[in-house]
């Protein structure tokens, strides 16, 4: 176990950032567009950021206010409000889009997918769990260290609310520009963590193991 640890810290600090302290992610080069035409050139397997705004509640079913869809390769955007009555079928329809979700902390929306509509929403990426697995001996897994770490830029004041450790985000008084920006930096620390875990020896345990772990989980909780 001792030198399983070992191996997954080999790979230091200094190694995976680089020297740039620009942001990984330009906003203004995104177009944002309306969600159901986001969703209608979404393709099975794109990569997709992902953002589901719920409050997590396990004392009745979670609410599901808001959602938001990041798709690097395309550099389109779409933020949308979720009624109650709507909720079932629009994470149905994403659930059977076959996309390969990333996000910071996965467990809430995959709980509140399970609760409201009994389907299984996938992810490919958490950037919080890849960071633990990558360095397991560190007590906080903010978005503002991890792109710090992988890409020596420091966030401005107005992202740090967008991320913090304990970012709070609620739909009905969400800043766009910042959430996609959150999104992006996301995606941006997502591809250096898998250098890092291919590099390591470690990316078929998280993608096999750790990943699938999330939607079972979120089901116990349910």
């Amino acid at each position: 176990f001792n030198s399983f640890i070992k191996k997954l810290q080999s790979v230091s600090n200094d190694d995976v950032a680089s020297s740039s302290s620009e942001a990984p992610f330009d906003a203004e080069s995104i177009k944002q567009v309306d969600y159901y035409d986001l969703i209608a050139v979404a393709e099975p397997g794109e990569a997709a950021v992902i953002e589901l705004f719920t409050d997590n509640s396990h004392t009745d079913i979670p609410s599901i206010d808001g959602i938001a869809l990041l798709l690097p390769s395309k550099a389109l955007y779409a933020v949308r409000p979720v009624t109650l009555f709507e909720a079932e079928a629009l994470i149905s329809s994403l659930c059977e889009l076959g996309l390969k979700l990333y996000a910071c902390d996965a467990k809430p929306m995959a709980y509140a997918a399970e609760a409201v509509c009994g389907r299984e929403l996938v992810f490919a990426h958490d950037v919080k769990i890849a960071e633990y697995m990558i360095y397991p001996n560190q007590n906080k897994y903010a978005i503002a260290k991890m792109l710090l770490k992988y890409y020596s830029y420091v966030n401005t004041q107005d992202e740090e609310a967008y991320l913090s450790e304990n970012a709070v985000l609620s739909f009905c008084i969400i800043d766009e520009v910042l959430l996609l920006k959150r999104m992006g930096y996301i995606y941006a620390v997502a591809l250096k963590q898998n250098e890092v875990m291919e590099a390591n020896g470690t990316i078929e345990l998280f993608e096999s193991c750790e990943m699938p772990l999330v939607t079972t989980i979120a089901s116990m909780e349910k």
